[in-house]
């Protein structure tokens, strides 16, 4: 399978009379896919083979011979609308439905949950993220017939309880077709209809996984559609997800999750701070919380930078007391971010370490010297910006140093008196 997938890469018109037999063999066989690790690499080539097709600019340019024209013929014969929507719900329905490995990941690593599914964008030797890329190539071909279909597929399920883990397969394929699906989904709607009293719902003990599932899902779909959420709707999003950040009363796939959605929201062009205000001290020490428990360093850098982006859009010189609890966050983090060379995860640490001499300069722009005389936040940031700046091997200045220099000047702007205090090494 290997060869035929290089071969129809290296030759894609040549190939175009296998194709239809061998496009045909890789259908039936994703119709009748089931997740097994034992022959996932099989799985990977055959899926492959599809997202490579539908990818290829050959298909979808202007004839240049009669060889080309009747492989754009064969291609457009081959993913008919009735041949895509068949090959869109054995995607939605097989591949996009969370498998009892990762259900269990969910219970026993929920960081990890987390980490796969970010990554799952990035990856392309997995079967559900080449899956996405042909779900989307579908999309595109044939936007309209596949745009109705899909909401209307997620509508129906969203009736039926007993299909909870495919409710969840609908609503990431929705998600994953934001931009296909511009336009057609009011967001302000389903807000109101579904999103908003799924994510409304009070958790308990005895609230079930599959429950926890759709609730996660639901403030994952919010931040996938954060750039079509309309003015009106905003608040009530923040209003909804921010109370969802306090891990010690939700479930922390959810808590993590309501922060990137979140973190989406800020990110926007359109973000008004002023309406995010009276969220900033209950998030702020919320994600506080989820990095003091977080241990995967994906996840850590993934904090700071939303709490530097809520330092940087939102805080103001009042908020400045939270500055003592950020600094009981950062100062574990800064200390456990090894910068062994040999370490693996050394560069890593590097951009944990960079995030927070970032979080330290937007720190000390938005409070000045009110920072600068809290001890708690002071002591740390001296040392880090020592260390920054330390060229000896010791030192962290040949990866640190533009971050160093930066902060340094950010806090000549704002010191009242000029001398620094003399650090140690942390």
């Amino acid at each position: 399978m290997k060869l035929v997938v290089a071969t129809r890469r290296a030759h894609p018109v040549q190939f175009a009379p296998y194709m239809t037999a061998f496009l045909t063999n890789a259908c039936n066989y994703l119709l009748e896919y089931k997740p097994n690790p034992v022959k996932e690499k099989m799985d990977v080539l055959v899926v492959m083979l599809l997202r490579d097709t539908l990818q290829d600019e050959t298909f979808k340019s202007a004839a240049r011979d009669e060889d080309h024209q009747n492989a754009r013929h064969l291609f457009e014969v081959f993913f008919t609308p009735e041949a895509s929507v068949q090959l869109i719900e054995c995607i939605v329905k097989r591949v996009f439905v969370l498998t009892a490995d990762e259900l269990q990941t969910w219970d026993d690593d929920p960081e990890s949950f987390v980490k796969e599914e970010e990554a799952a964008r990035f990856t392309s030797d997995r079967v559900r993220p080449v899956c996405e890329s042909i779900f989307r190539g579908l999309l595109e071909l044939h936007t309209e017939e596949l745009a109705h279909y899909i909401l209307q597929m997620t509508q129906a399920l969203s009736m039926e309880a007993s299909n909870t883990l495919v409710r969840d397969a609908c609503y990431r394929a929705v998600g994953r077709a934001y931009y296909e699906l511009e336009g057609l989904v009011n967001l302000g709607q389903w807000f109101h209809t579904e999103l908003g009293p799924i994510l409304s719902h009070p958790e308990s003990t005895q609230m079930g996984l599959e429950e926890r599932i759709i609730k996660a899902r639901a403030a994952w779909l919010l931040g996938e559609f954060a750039g079509q959420a309309s003015p009106q709707v905003r608040p009530l999003v923040y209003q909804t997800l921010v109370p969802l950040l306090d891990s010690s009363k939700h479930d922390l796939v959810l808590a993590f999750t309501s922060s990137h959605s979140l973190n989406y929201y800020i990110d926007e062009y359109e973000f008004e701070p002023e309406e995010f205000l009276p969220f900033v001290e209950t998030a702020l020490k919320s994600v506080f919380q989820l990095m003091a428990i977080s241990t995967e360093l994906e996840s850590k850098r993934d904090m700071v930078h939303f709490i530097s982006n809520i330092m940087a859009r939102c805080c103001r010189r009042e908020h400045v007391g939270l500055v003592d609890s950020m600094s009981a966050a950062i100062v574990p983090m800064w200390s456990g971010a090894t910068m062994n060379a040999q370490d693996v995860e050394a560069n890593s640490a590097n951009i944990i370490r960079s995030g927070l001499l970032e979080l330290f300069k937007r720190t000390v722009e938005v409070f000045g010297s009110a920072a600068l005389d809290r001890p708690t936040f002071a002591d740390p940031m001296y040392l880090a910006l020592h260390y920054s700046l330390d060229d000896s091997p010791s030192g962290g200045a040949a990866f640190l140093l533009d971050d160093g220099l930066e902060l340094w000047l950010s806090i000549l702007h704002v010191s009242e008196t000029s001398p620094f205090p003399s650090p140690t090494s942390p």
